[in-house]
């Protein structure tokens, strides 16, 4: 009786070792790599960019469709830029698209309004680095109070605070005198 009992419980320590085996010889590989796109095609609701910094500035957008790495599509965007005498400055679009390498804002259907001016053009570009707003299809500037300018292109230098406008300019200024 003591053989039998000896060989079953050998019998049962070897069956116990079988899990442990299948465990320890069967090796899985791991997953294969896939490289995953970040930025292709991604949409992103309520989209907010904002600086740093002197140039202080915030673009937000309901809508934003990332293409690439570089660019942004954006909808009815609004960029605010402000001033370190206070003063703020609002630029809308219907759309527009933002290149991250370049540094650029490409706009259509531009408003942009200050505390004393209104610029409209049906599209423009606006350079964060040098500060500077450039209209090639034609532009409309209203100063208040002292009249309305057009022409064909138009740079607003906000570095400087200064207007240029070039190529088939007309102008009507309001007098003050009575």
């Amino acid at each position: 009786m003591k053989g039998l009992f000896q060989r079953v419980a050998f019998f049962l320590l070897l069956i116990s070792f079988i899990p442990f085996l299948f465990f320890f010889v069967r090796r899985e590989s791991p997953p294969p790599k896939v490289r995953v796109e970040t930025h292709r095609n991604q949409v992103v609701k309520d989209f907010s960019l904002r600086s740093s910094g002197r140039d202080f500035w915030v673009l937000v957008s309901p809508e934003a469709l990332f293409h690439g790495e570089q660019e942004v599509f954006l909808k009815f965007p609004k960029l605010t830029l402000y001033r370190n005498n206070g003063a703020r400055i609002v630029v809308r679009s219907s759309e527009a698209v933002y290149h991250k390498q370049k540094n650029k804002l490409y706009l259509k259907g531009v408003n942009l309004t200050g505390r004393d001016f209104k610029v409209t053009a049906p599209s423009g570009v606006f350079d964060f680095k040098s500060g500077r707003f450039f209209a090639e299809k034609g532009c409309k500037i209203v100063l208040e109070g002292s009249g309305v300018t057009t022409g064909k292109r138009c740079i607003f230098n906000l570095k400087k605070d200064s207007f240029s406008v070039s190529g088939k300019v007309k102008s009507i200024f309001r007098s003050g005198v009575r």
